[in-house]
């Protein structure tokens, strides 16, 4: 059995899978928007809960992932908001939003969004 989630009354799942699931919720809903359709009501609550659930208590090991997070990425091909804010000359909120709408390919891992570098330089070239 998987040691990440374990039966009890329910299901007990650990942050870095509650995140994990909510990467790949957001992948979905990503991929939905795309052809004009939403995330059932019911898939859209159980992504709201596990952000709630795993989000209730911040502690040492959260910037611990973070940290583990950014190292693990191969840092020449993705870019965080900061930098692509400041190569398209608009502000880190208006990169969120174009990554939350899927105007620009991103991924979303503990709470901060990653770019890789051709995906702005298509839109670059698109805009």
């Amino acid at each position: 059995m998987n040691d990440h989630i374990a039966h009890v009354d329910g299901i007990l799942i650990d942050r870095d899978t509650a995140t994990e699931l909510v990467t790949a919720l957001d992948a979905l809903e990503h991929l939905a928007q795309r052809s004009g359709s939403r995330l059932a009501p019911q898939i859209a609550a159980i992504r709201r809960d596990l952000i709630h659930h795993s989000n209730t208590r911040a502690d040492a090991s959260t910037e611990a992932i973070d940290i583990i997070t950014q190292l693990t990425l191969d840092q020449d091909s993705v870019i965080d908001t900061d930098t692509a804010a400041a190569q398209l000359g608009i502000t880190r909120d208006g990169v969120r939003w174009l990554c939350r709408t899927g105007r620009l390919t991103a991924t979303r891992r503990q709470h901060r969004w990653w770019i890789p570098t051709t995906a702005l330089d298509d839109y670059r070239n698109t805009h």
